[in-house]
């Protein structure tokens, strides 16, 4: 809670890092200067590690690194591109939407990049997921009479089971 992760875009938007910055603004910090489109951290329970996209040309991977910027490494490379990384509240494990053929899939992987497993399937568009205490929340256009217009909230156990939809608020395309 003292400390604020977020992303700058620099320049023509080519690039950008993820920085930190206490809250009340003072002393920001770059953590990442790799020349490529940055975005979408995600602190880890403990505050220890930031998961976060790194894009260069067509390719978009999950990454992680310490909080103070060193020792990055990709957690995720697989076709298609990733977005939106989530920590378990343990800090063990990390979901993702992987995007791949105009559907995607949220995907979860251990910190450690191992077991990658797909947490969904079907041909829908399963985004930005947020891990809880209770399960995964998700915006997706699954079960709607219009795929492109019908976005919901829906949640999923992380073992794939208790797949529904959240009341019927509408999520986020």
């Amino acid at each position: 809670g003292r400390l604020i992760a977020c992303r700058s875009i620099i320049g023509e938007a080519e690039s950008s890092d993820i920085w930190v910055v206490q809250a009340n603004g003072a002393y920001p910090l770059k953590l990442t200067a790799n020349g490529a489109y940055n975005s979408s951290p995600a602190w880890s329970p403990d505050g220890r590690k930031i998961a976060f996209v790194s894009k260069k040309g067509a390719i978009k991977d999950i990454w992680t690194m310490n909080a103070d910027g060193s020792q990055p490494a990709k957690l995720v490379s697989s076709p298609g591109y990733q977005s939106n990384p989530s920590f378990s509240p343990a800090g063990d494990q990390t979901v993702f939407s992987q995007y791949e053929n105009g559907e995607s899939t949220l995907m979860v992987v251990n910190v450690i990049g191992t077991g990658l497993r797909a947490l969904t399937t079907g041909g829908f568009r399963d985004r930005a997921p947020n891990w809880g205490i209770r399960g995964i929340v998700f915006s997706s256009n699954r079960g709607g009479a219009n795929p492109d217009d019908d976005w919901k909230i829906w949640s999923i156990q992380p073992d794939g089971s208790g797949l529904r939809k959240v009341g019927d608020a509408g999520g986020s395309g």
